[in-house]
């Protein structure tokens, strides 16, 4: 193995577990600099492959990243069929972009049986395992994550995720601190705790950390999306409507996903701009089975026919 490469590998690696935008477009640029001085260098691969399933989430348009991620993992198997890394990549891209929930499954189960150690994997299967209603199975893998890394930034904020998901709110909450501990800028555990003080209908908590996220991520328009669907359940919808056309006039300069727009309208009880940009979000991959299965923001829309159909684009029609 080159040495400079594997340098360049471990470089990126320890960008990538910021999970920041910053460090994750370091990490995309070290990963690249590790395959073009070794192109034969497969783990370097499926960390080029993590971290665009990463910048999809929020720093890339996700359409884009995702296939990028899909090819870096495709080369990493085709240089070693037997890597762990890359097939948990794979099952995170089939999940997350391609809604191929079985090959999900099925990619995941592969990297825990090459590498049961490997806490990504065990990570990104219970996000699977939560979106998919499969609660227990997810906060068992989600434990297992945290046993082989248990200072994982990504590894604590997303356990809170994962114990929101099922409604365990006390234990998210619990676990979200931890992250904080971990990093108190962590602007996904501010997120998540905004997110969580949400759905319980605590809104002056859920607003101060959604700013403590806005704040420490440089106004990441994300935020603004929450404190709109607030002010929108609060019946301020002037200031909610100001918010989607931000967020619609600022579009080339800072893309959004349409999923964020259907949200506000969500909470503003407007059904039909609701499902409208419901329908475009599927199409542009900014909502996934996560938001669809589990989201209390779309439980004003849950009753009308047309989410029934929603459902069955996803492929979801048989869950419930």
């Amino acid at each position: 193995m080159n040495p400079d490469a594997y340098r360049y590998y471990q470089l990126g690696r320890f960008y990538w577990s910021k999970r920041t935008r910053a460090d994750t477009y370091q990490a995309l640029e070290y990963f690249q600099r590790a395959t073009q001085i070794d192109p034969k260098f497969a783990t370097a691969y499926a960390g080029l492959a993590d971290t665009y399933m990463v910048l999809g989430g929020g720093y890339m348009t996700p359409k884009e990243a995702y296939a990028k991620g899909r090819e870096a993992a495709i080369k990493a198997l085709q240089l070693d069929s037997t890597l762990a890394e890359a097939f948990a990549s794979l099952g995170y891209q089939r999940f997350i972009d391609e809604w191929d929930w079985a090959g999900a499954d099925q990619a995941f189960q592969q990297s825990i049986a090459l590498n049961p150690n490997y806490a990504t994997a065990h990570h990104w299967y219970a996000l699977y395992l939560a979106a998919m209603r499969r609660p227990d199975e997810a906060i068992r893998e989600i434990r297992r994550a945290l046993e082989l890394d248990p200072l994982s930034l990504a590894i604590n904020q997303n356990a809170g995720f994962v114990y929101l998901q099922a409604n365990r709110y006390d234990e998210a909450f619990q676990q979200l601190r931890k992250a904080l501990e971990i990093n108190p800028d962590s602007e996904v555990a501010h997120g998540y705790l905004a997110l969580g003080y949400k759905w319980k209908g605590e809104y002056p908590q859920a607003l101060e950390e959604f700013e403590a996220a806005r704040k420490v991520s440089g106004n990441n328009d994300a935020y603004r999306v929450g404190v709109a669907e607030i002010e929108a359940l609060m019946g301020e919808k002037a200031p909610a409507r100001s918010t989607i056309h931000h967020l619609i006039a600022n579009r080339t300069k800072e893309p959004f996903g349409a999923c964020s727009v259907a949200l506000i309208y969500s909470a503003l009880k407007d059904k039909n701009e609701a499902f409208q940009w419901l329908q475009q979000a599927i199409e542009d991959r900014s909502c996934s089975a996560t938001e669809i299965n589990n989201s209390h923001d779309l439980d004003p829309l849950r009753s009308d026919a047309r989410f029934a159909e929603v459902r069955r684009e996803l492929g979801l029609d048989g869950e419930r």
